[in-house]
């Protein structure tokens, strides 16, 4: 429970007074409802409004002011306000510049709290007077927020009650610790997004170059009517022989072909797990009333594979591509004729 862990000068002095015990009391209950909602805050702005609404609303403060340091403008700028003299529209346009006299730049520049007893003349200054007079608006407090090693900014808070600076230092204190907390988890999530996001688009952009590589590695290429030619490089592997298996099938039908010649000049190994990849789609293409012929076997090549005693005599073969390409040329009755 938070109430537990709360210093002891949250409480007032007099204990004995029931009724002093329950309002402080209720605002250790308010301050830990107020954390609940912070913790469902998912942007910095979020995290402002609820906590200035909840200093007016729920603790009971007159109003309730957030302004940040801004460094790289040399300001310390309104961002959120509730209660008297501070309408929606407000916050954005108090802005305080560093070098100033004022009480929340002082604060947000030195990192230490501060109390004002008089907020009424504090507010006549500010050109609000009328308003903090109306309300008797008698006292302020304001506290940084941040860590030690970066204060971000400053919550100040007015009230129309008598006040125990101590207590109500205390409550602020703990207000800004929770803000921080907060604005520190909103940061890690968002730039745990942010990363994730970076992500998931190199992830995207690495498939379109895989993609790339495997239609540049294996391209089926029409030489004539009916006649394609697939020249294979490099190394064939499982994934490779079912990119293999697809394009010889897809071209197959785009092209209305009835021969498909796979060039393995550039395929410096057939074992038997490539031979049974390449018998693999021969009968495949069968299916789909086409036929494959294999050229560019190298002599190496062949006698690795009669050692290994694998059975290619099903599929047609050919030294090169020119004599495979003939060879197609002449089953569908047409020659190549030297000009």
């Amino acid at each position: 429970m938070i109430a537990s862990s709360l210093p002891v000068s949250l409480l007032p002095e007099r204990s004995s007074a029931t009724g002093d015990i329950r309002v402080s009391l209720d605002r250790v209950v308010a301050l830990y409802r107020i954390g609940e909602e912070l913790m469902r805050a998912d942007t910095e702005a979020q995290a402002f409004q609820i906590t200035v609404d909840g200093l007016v609303q729920q603790i009971g403060y007159a109003n309730a002011l957030i302004a940040l340091i801004d460094r790289s403008a040399g300001v310390l700028r309104g961002r959120s306000g509730a209660g008297i003299g501070l309408l929606d529209d407000t916050p954005q346009t108090l802005v305080f510049p560093l070098d100033s006299d004022h009480d929340l730049v002082r604060v947000a520049l030195s990192g230490h709290p501060n109390v004002v007893i008089d907020a009424v003349a504090v507010a006549e200054e500010e050109g609000w007077g009328d308003d903090a007079q109306d309300t008797k608006l008698r006292s302020a407090v304001q506290v940084p927020f941040g860590s030690s090693s970066r204060i971000l900014g400053v919550i100040g808070v007015g009230t129309n009650n008598d006040m125990q600076p101590d207590e109500e230092l205390t409550l602020l204190s703990l207000f800004a610790m929770q803000l921080t907390s907060t604005l520190t988890r909103i940061k890690d999530d968002s730039e745990r997004q942010r990363q994730i996001e970076e992500l998931e688009a190199a992830a995207i952009v690495q498939q379109r170059l895989l993609e790339t590589v495997r239609e540049l590695s294996t391209p089926a290429i029409p030489v004539y009517n009916g006649i394609l030619v697939l020249p294979l490089i490099g190394n064939i592997d499982t994934g490779r022989a079912g990119q293999l298996m697809e394009t010889v099938l897809y071209s197959i039908q785009r092209e209305r072909s009835s021969v498909v010649i796979l060039d393995v000049t550039g395929v410096a190994l057939i074992d038997t797990g490539v031979a049974n990849h390449i018998i693999q789609v021969t009968q495949a293409a069968r299916l789909l009333g086409a036929s494959c012929m294999l050229v560019g076997i190298k002599p190496e090549v062949a006698h690795t594979l009669v050692s290994l005693g694998v059975d290619l005599s099903g599929i047609i073969t050919r030294s090169d591509l020119q004599a495979g390409v003939a060879l197609a040329l002449r089953q569908r009755g047409l020659q190549i004729v030297p000009v």
